[in-house]
């Protein structure tokens, strides 16, 4: 809020975080990580329908880390980032220091991903840092690979990734629910047919992707 008022023209970027990966088996985690942007793209758009309602210029919009970062395990794994080399674990154990923090190498490339979405150009030449062990050819390939995502993301037609809430709810019951408790191994739980159930009415009050949604007010006109 300060900043905006300070900044009218100003942006904001929504960061958001991803789940654990299993390095022995990336597919699931990769297949929820595609619908979780969608669902980040539908937070956003509840964001802007309060700013909206508040007769405030300004809006958020996605920082797409998670895609970017699925877009790096696909390509790394497929042998197509120079240096990163071996089996799938490899591979993801040069991008994630654990099971879902990155290591020099993969912040790199996360930090890559915020200079394109920020400047909205190529991060050519930004160098990784003293003593990261990050080989040229890497860098290289790294910085390619987050302009391609961030600037093939940006580049969408306008409006794009704008979301209404009914689309939002369809997605989550027919994508985002499943994919997430299967991350979790509980693909078959109660829980995950109870957030089929709940994201299914539009009456819940407890449903997030409802709009006018009384219950809803983080934001408030600077003063």
């Amino acid at each position: 809020d300060v900043f905006i008022e300070g900044h009218s023209s100003g942006r904001t970027l929504l960061y958001h975080s991803w789940l654990n990966v299993n390095k022995a088996d990336p597919q699931p985690w990769i297949n929820h990580e595609k619908n979780s942007e969608t669902i980040w793209e539908c937070v956003a758009s509840k964001v802007n329908l309060s700013l909206a309602d508040d007769l405030r210029a300004d809006r958020i919009k996605l920082l797409p880390a998670g895609g970017a970062l699925v877009a790096l395990v696909e390509s790394a794994i497929a042998g197509n980032i120079s240096g990163i080399t071996g089996t799938t674990e490899q591979k993801l154990d040069m991008i994630f220091s654990d099971n879902v923090h990155l290591t020099q190498l993969g912040q790199y490339f996360i930090s890559t991903v915020v200079y394109s979405a920020v400047y909205r150009k190529a991060p050519t030449g930004v160098t990784p840092p003293t003593g990261s062990g990050i080989l040229d050819a890497t860098a290289a390939d790294l910085q390619a690979l987050a302009w391609s995502y961030v600037s093939n993301y940006y580049g969408e037609t306008a409006g794009s990734n704008e979301r209404t809430m009914s689309e939002c709810r369809e997605l989550m019951v027919n994508s985002y629910c499943e994919s997430y408790y299967n991350g979790l191994g509980e693909s078959s739980s109660s829980a995950a047919q109870n957030c089929r159930n709940l994201n299914s009415n539009a009456n819940d009050s407890n449903n997030y992707f409802i709009w006018p949604d009384a219950n809803f007010s983080p934001y408030s006109t600077p003063q």
